[in-house]
């Protein structure tokens, strides 16, 4: 594997902290995280910072740690391909106009035309559903602009990350 530059939807950090990689449970994910930060290889933006930020718990203290995490979603380098994905959504696509306010109001936008931009890889949880009106799917915007996308533990695995038990006690 090359050197590849992933960018993280909030899904990965809320679905990683609600089940599978609570920070009780797998403090190595979130260390991951951190390190692979440090070496630029994984980021997210503003936006997404902004949607964890509306919880309150361990996730919004652990993302207020970080460093050079999130960078600026709205800039002049970005704004073109970010108009380009809202023009298509807006007049040329078959979504509902529901679909389409949830969509722009969110992170998701800015985190495809931040990768877009910038050539990263998005990282999601989120499965494509073209066949969907009524739901905008990270995946499907991504195939549309050619944005290259895979889900966490794809991610983890391109990176080689593993996490191992060590036996604390006796039993």
């Amino acid at each position: 594997m090359g050197r590849e530059k992933y960018i993280l939807d909030s899904d990965v950090f809320i679905s990683a902290k609600n089940s599978y990689y609570s920070f009780n449970l797998c403090p190595g994910f979130w260390n991951s995280l951190i390190y692979f930060s440090k070496k630029e290889q994984i980021c997210s933006i503003n936006k997404v910072r902004d949607e964890i930020q509306k919880g309150n718990d361990d996730l919004v203290s652990w993302i207020e740690k970080l460093n050079n995490f999130f960078y600026d979603h709205n800039n002049n380098v970005t704004s073109p391909n970010y108009k380009e994905i809202i023009d298509w959504i807006t007049h040329k696509s078959n979504y509902t106009t529901e679909a389409i306010a949830r969509f722009v109001k969110g992170a998701d936008t800015w985190l495809i035309a931040f990768a877009k931009t910038n050539n990263l890889i998005v990282v999601t949880n989120e499965k494509s559903n073209p066949e969907s009106k009524k739901k905008i799917k990270i995946p499907d915007i991504c195939n549309r602009y050619n944005v290259q996308y895979i889900n966490t533990f794809e991610m983890l695995g391109n990176l080689n990350v593993q996490f191992k038990w060590n036996e604390k006690n006796d039993f």
